[in-house]
């Protein structure tokens, strides 16, 4: 069986480190991203279930059972930590979706109306939610799911996003090269930063309270 895991990345210098996740054999975090539980904690799913992971050691806890009330495959995640609002897409759906972070419970916001969308972002300051389509950047309003192309990503794989406040810097992964970007959010245009060392980096999250970034 194939194992994941989460890792923590320096996105100046690219490098990788690596963290167990002990149990799960399915990608978590699709993506991780922050959670309001706690500055040690960020979220994920594996599938349909809604995941706390322990950020110092990659350690993985079920929230929430099978489905999230009615959801059956939430593939990507982003929090608003203006509002405290966790954001999901349901992927057979394609429903932008809210999730309560204590018990998991799912509740449809609205359809973006777009191709597959791998991964969210959510920038607080400006109250933007960024998608990827794997090849095109794209906003979705928070209020009603719908989606907006920006432009072309230059690449055809990108499944990870998530947002630098601090720097004011959207990052993504690169599957199809392994590789560390950053975004223009205003143009969607990618600029490779650097190889991650690490395979199908499916999903990135930021802390701003310890400036990492998650994988």
């Amino acid at each position: 069986m194939r194992q994941y895991c989460l890792v923590c990345v320096d996105p100046i210098l690219c490098l990788s480190m690596a963290l167990a996740v002990p149990g799960l054999g399915r990608p978590i975090g699709d993506p991780p991203d922050n959670s309001p539980v706690g500055a040690s904690t960020i979220v994920g799913m594996n599938d349909c279930f809604y995941l706390e992971l322990d950020a110092m050691t990659g350690a993985a806890t079920a929230v929430s059972g099978v489905g999230l009330a009615g959801f059956s495959l939430v593939i990507s995640l982003a929090f608003d930590s203006e509002a405290s609002t966790l954001y999901g897409l349901d992927g057979p759906s394609n429903l932008l979706i809210t999730i309560d972070p204590t018990t998991g419970v799912g509740t449809a916001v609205g359809p973006v109306g777009l191709s597959f969308v791998a991964d969210l972002a959510f920038d607080s300051q400006t109250g933007r939610l960024y998608g990827s389509t794997l090849d095109r950047l794209m906003t979705i309003d928070a209020a009603t799911g719908a989606g907006t192309a920006v432009g072309p990503l230059g690449s055809s794989s990108v499944r990870g996003l998530a947002f630098d406040a601090n720097s004011n810097t959207l990052y993504g992964t690169d599957t199809d090269i392994d590789h560390l970007i950053t975004i223009d959010p205003e143009t969607g245009a990618g600029t490779d930063v650097g190889a991650l060392g690490f395979s199908d980096v499916e999903g990135l999250t930021f802390d701003s309270c310890t400036n990492t970034l998650y994988g």
